[in-house]
């Protein structure tokens, strides 16, 4: 479930899945000269979780050896500059050196919409389990705005696969001009309770 708190001037907008996807939405991308299945999906599971009971498989058909799947969230924020942080946590089923596939992410003022617009953190298959990633970013914003964060995967091997996602957290935190700013925008919006990073 999305939760959101205020810490030390911070927003953190936490998704475990126990009750959906929360804020984020699927999207996805593959080249237009590409044939054959793609078919990604994002569907929640309780086979295994990193946190709580659920979590996400995020599976796909990697025939084309190209596609790239993604979720993606925007976050309304007043204009200022703002450091943030999107984490999570990725479940790989076995451990391998090759033939793995990109893991992926955004954060900025623009709206990912193909391969290029997400960067590589990292590759699946690190280990048999659950692997923390984060990226890291100043927004800075002239007047009030959008910044779309996003993660995924990006197919770079021609098989069919399950991953796992798990505990997302948006962390934003305001440069200390920003601060009234950001507290005055979600006052009376945001929920309590909220989570510690691991």
């Amino acid at each position: 479930m999305l939760t959101a708190t205020q810490a030390n001037a911070a927003l953190v907008l936490f998704e475990g899945f126990e009750t959906g996807l929360g804020a984020w939405t699927p999207q996805s991308y593959i080249h237009p000269d590409a044939i054959g299945l793609f078919d990604p999906t994002f569907t929640r599971t309780t086979e295994r979780a990193e946190s709580g009971n659920w979590s996400l498989n995020a599976s796909a058909n990697g025939f084309n050896a190209d596609g790239t799947f993604w979720l993606e969230q925007p976050v309304n924020l007043p204009a200022g500059t703002w450091n943030i942080v999107l984490s999570f946590q990725l479940w790989s089923p076995t451990q391998s050196e090759i033939n793995n596939w990109e893991v992926v992410a955004s954060v900025g003022t623009i709206n990912p919409e193909v391969e290029e617009d997400l960067i590589e953190l990292g590759e699946t298959n690190r280990d048999g389990t659950w692997i923390y990633y984060e990226l890291d970013r100043t927004i800075t914003l002239d007047q009030p705005g959008t910044v779309y964060t996003a993660l995924g995967l990006n197919i770079v091997y021609n098989d069919t696969r399950t991953y796992g996602f798990d505990s997302t957290a948006i962390t934003i935190v305001p440069a200390p001009a920003a601060t009234t700013a950001l507290l005055a925008a979600f006052a009376g919006v945001l929920g309590a309770g909220g989570r510690r990073r691991r």
